[in-house]
């Protein structure tokens, strides 16, 4: 009887080794038009939250689990379409070579324009440090956190995008982490991030405190439909870190996380987007009531706010 036990343990050890042995994807992400690399492209795996960042040649590499070749693998990056593909019909352990498309614009003039001068500013969704109170962070699956600036007549006059100032906790563990901003347009039927306005790579190190990006040199006016400004997290080593907690037994856990950490602030309404490998949800997280001047029903907000000059 113990000899059979030990039998069929073996059997079950066996199959989860072959069954569930670990693997690695890799490959190089490409421009279809002119073969030449992707730099910084977001590589996500959803089903297994797992994911990383193209190097500035392109590459990348994950592992993952034999068992997760039937999920599905997405990448996206400013001026191309998302592209999405079975893991099963890549090449394993071996390189593989991606093409993205470029993504079509087709921008109202009243978006960009050549027009600049500058008289007077007015800042929305003004930030103060005492405020930024929250935090929005990203793990091993690339993210975005986008805010929704609408449109009102007193910024008729005023409508040209001078900064973006963007709160980022002192407590995220890098003094500097690397991000891209994006700014998009607004899918009026559905409130959401639709195009890129910006189609520049606008990468930045982001440090603790709040950061303000001077972006008056691209000549982006406010649109009658709204803006949204978004903050990308990179998946790379230089934005690694170790990030503790303790669960109800007050067990010490070490999870890894990607800085930087996005500030937050407790708003009765949210007007933040969340961005999930091809998927854009409204991120209506409610903030626990443990201190009483938090008003009931409060949301996480990100503390992104922007200047506009005439």
């Amino acid at each position: 009887m113990k000899n059979r036990i030990i039998h069929i343990f073996a059997i079950i050890l066996l199959s989860t080794t072959v069954y569930s042995r670990p693997i690695k994807i890799s490959g190089i992400i490409k421009d279809s038009e002119n073969g030449r690399p992707v730099s910084f492209a977001n590589v996500a795996i959803v089903e297994i939250e797992k994911g990383t960042t193209s190097d500035y040649n392109g590459i990348f590499d994950l592992e993952i689990d034999s068992t997760d070749l039937n999920s599905n693998l997405n990448i996206s990056c400013l001026n191309y379409k998302d592209f999405k593909i079975k893991i099963s019909k890549l090449l394993i352990g071996k390189s593989n070579e991606i093409l993205l498309e470029n993504f079509s614009y087709e921008i109202s003039e009243i978006v960009v324009s050549t027009k600049k001068k500058k008289h007077k500013e007015i800042e929305l969704n003004k930030l103060k440090k005492s405020e930024i109170n929250g935090m929005l962070t990203c793990d091993n699956l690339p993210k975005m956190y986008a805010r929704y600036f609408p449109f009102e007549p007193r910024f008729e006059k005023m409508q040209y995008i001078q900064y973006l100032n963007i709160g980022f906790r002192n407590d995220q563990q890098k003094n500097k982490s690397k991000v891209r901003i994006r700014i998009f347009s607004n899918d009026y039927e559905n409130n959401k991030p639709d195009i890129d306005i910006l189609r520049e790579d606008l990468i930045i190190i982001a440090k603790p405190g709040i950061n303000k990006i001077d972006i008056s040199n691209f000549n982006i006016s406010l649109p009658k439909e709204g803006i949204f400004i978004a903050v990308e997290w990179l998946i790379v080593e230089e934005n690694k870190y170790d990030w503790l907690t303790y669960n109800q037994f007050k067990i010490k856990k070490t999870e890894t996380k990607y800085g930087p950490i996005l500030g937050a602030n407790y708003h009765q309404e949210s007007f933040t987007w969340l961005y999930w490998a091809g998927y854009w949800e409204k991120y209506e997280r409610e903030v626990p009531m443990v201190h009483p001047k938090i008003k009931a029903g409060s949301y996480f907000d990100s503390a992104i706010s922007l200047t506009l000059s005439n």
